[in-house]
């Protein structure tokens, strides 16, 4: 016993690396972003489109099993913190001519803890910890992203359907133009030029037409592979439900650091901290007690009556390993330096991401507010336009022309309040962190 101590000092004075500081920020939690984030459409298809997705979602399905996956894995590892108790039991024979003979049954029950001294297992531990909480965020995350998918799908179906709507009224519109154009061509107060020309527009509106129902299919079948299973085909998208009047949140880094994808990425940094804090501490010698106690005996009746008891200590720690230790610790060092120079540039590109879009979404209303002053000002001009056609002072021609100008202007805001949906479902995929647990 006395050699015992000089020799754990000459183990402990081997060379090793030691863990570099590394600053790694410190994460404050704050109040999250909405939880059911396109509750703020006040549309409830779209509610139930995006909870059913998420019910279906392979995706999800994926997550959920990987979750599980990490929980058994860091328990696996908690373990490991524990005494561990095995028991066997042996047999023996030997053969006498031709029967086999038992001659004695041997049995022992060990128990072995090995000594957390240096943290080693606790860090282990923790980095295990740190990947599951990590894969939470990922669905977390993964339900975001299918959300707004989802949400984005059906902002273009219910766009394609209103314009369907539009371009029926135009091609209206159109035809009663050409049928104008043919009586006047026959009196001489109309060219054939003309003609062919409002032929020319009717044929780019029945084009048109044909375009946005392939569109509002292939919308629909978006959706219902985002839904993994099929919905009815005559979707039912409210024309109300393109209002844009949205009131967008104020926003804070610290507030971005929370989106999942963020959050994940900073709980792997910390788990590869921890592997780094383990991977230093495997250069240090292991400490174990170990103790069993066994038997061998010819008879079972005296299975209590013979038995030995051992108890030892064991210390391992490598002499030589050509420096595979110390690689490994350095390779761990440098991996999380790696993560952590990725979640910073994430971070970086996370928040200027949400002020651009924060700024888009403003210059969209902008242009919204401008297009709703030119369709006043327009229908005001096609009311003038009427009382001179109600008059005989001008034409049906002139008329048309006003009503298709009005039309124009619809489509023109249907496609900025459009753009300016995506934008506000582009802002909350940027900023939104929370979700309930009813969700999942």
């Amino acid at each position: 016993m006395r050699y015992l101590w000089p020799i754990i000092a000459l183990i402990l004075n081997g060379c090793y690396v030691e863990k570099q500081k590394i600053d790694i920020p410190k994460y404050t939690q704050q109040k999250e972003r909405p939880q059911k984030w396109w509750r703020v459409f006040k549309n409830e298809e779209l509610n139930a489109i995006i909870l059913a997705s998420l019910k279906n979602s392979y995706d999800i399905k994926y997550y959920t099993e990987k979750i599980k996956e990490y929980r058994y894995l860091y328990k696996n590892s908690l373990s490991s913190l524990y005494p561990s108790v095995s028991a066997s039991i042996k047999s023996n024979y030997y053969k006498d001519n031709e029967s086999f003979i038992d001659e004695n049954l041997e049995g022992s029950i060990t128990f072995k803890y090995e000594l957390d001294l240096f943290k080693k297992l606790s860090d282990k531990t923790k980095k295990n910890l740190f990947s599951f909480k990590s894969t939470k965020e990922d669905l977390k995350s993964a339900k975001i992203l299918i959300s707004s998918e989802i949400a984005k799908n059906y902002i273009y179906l219910g766009y394609e359907k209103e314009n369907e709507k539009l371009l029926v009224k135009k091609r209206e519109l159109a035809l009663k133009k050409l049928d104008f154009l043919k009586r006047n061509y026959i009196s001489k107060e109309a060219k054939i030029s003309q003609i062919f020309n409002q032929k020319t527009a009717l044929e780019d509106i029945e084009y048109r037409l044909k375009i946005t129902k392939i569109y509002q299919n292939i919308y629909l079948n978006s959706l219902k592979t985002l839904l993994s299973k099929d919905i009815e085909d005559s979707l039912f998208v409210k024309a109300d439900f393109l209002k844009t009047d949205i009131k967008i949140p104020d926003i804070s880094v610290s507030q971005i650091a929370q989106r999942p994808d963020i959050k994940s990425l900073y709980l792997r940094l910390i788990s590869q901290d921890y592997a780094y804090g383990a991977a230093i501490k495997e250069q240090y010698p292991s400490f174990s007690i170990t103790s069993s106690i066994s038997s061998d005996i010819k008879n079972i009746s005296k299975l209590f009556d013979n038995w030995f008891l051992s108890a030892s200590a064991a210390i391992n720690a490598i002499i030589f390993d050509k420096e595979a230790k110390k690689s490994a610790a350095k390779a761990a060092e440098h991996k999380t330096k790696q993560l952590l120079y990725q979640y910073k540039q994430a971070l970086l590109e996370a928040t200027k991401e949400a002020a651009e879009i924060r700024k888009k979404i403003e210059d969209q209303k902008r242009y919204l507010y401008y297009l709703n002053q030119k369709i006043q000002n327009d229908k005001r001009e096609l009311k003038v336009e009427k009382k001179a056609y109600l008059a005989g002072e001008s034409s049906l021609y002139n008329l048309v022309d006003y009503e298709i100008r009005v039309i124009d202007d619809l489509n023109s805001i249907l496609k900025a309040k459009r753009d300016l949906l995506l934008l506000i479902v582009d802002f909350y995929k940027a900023t939104t962190s929370g979700w309930q647990k009813d969700e999942s």
